[in-house]
């Protein structure tokens, strides 16, 4: 009896041997590292990449503050990477001109 009540207390408790354990889950945190993932690799994409990359970090954002955040954190810094890198190229790419440039365009002029 004490067993059961036991168990209703705290559900990490398994009278079974053979049962697995319940783990906890982090669904905002794992959406978004999914949304930053696929951020990163369509960033390039004028107003998708945008988009998936302020779901990612809101996502990651929200996940930060729930248990396990592991995958919540790695989202957010994917996230903030991203930002920083299309936000950086595109500022030079609008500085040459609206082309694609590289480091020696800056230099040259």
């Amino acid at each position: 009896m004490s067993n059961t009540n036991e168990q209703a207390e705290n559900p990490q408790i398994i009278s079974d041997g053979n049962s697995p354990i319940p783990r906890k889950k982090n669904r905002m945190g794992l959406t978004g590292f999914i949304f930053s993932i696929i951020a990163l690799c369509f960033g390039w994409v004028p107003f998708l990449g945008w988009i998936l990359l302020a779901l990612g970090f809101i996502f990651s954002l929200i996940g930060v503050f729930r248990a396990p955040r592991k995958l919540a954190i790695a989202g957010l810094a994917i996230s903030v990477f991203s930002f920083t890198a299309y936000t950086l190229y595109f500022t030079f790419e609008v500085m040459a001109g609206g082309g694609m440039c590289s480091m020696t365009d800056f230099i040259n002029y």
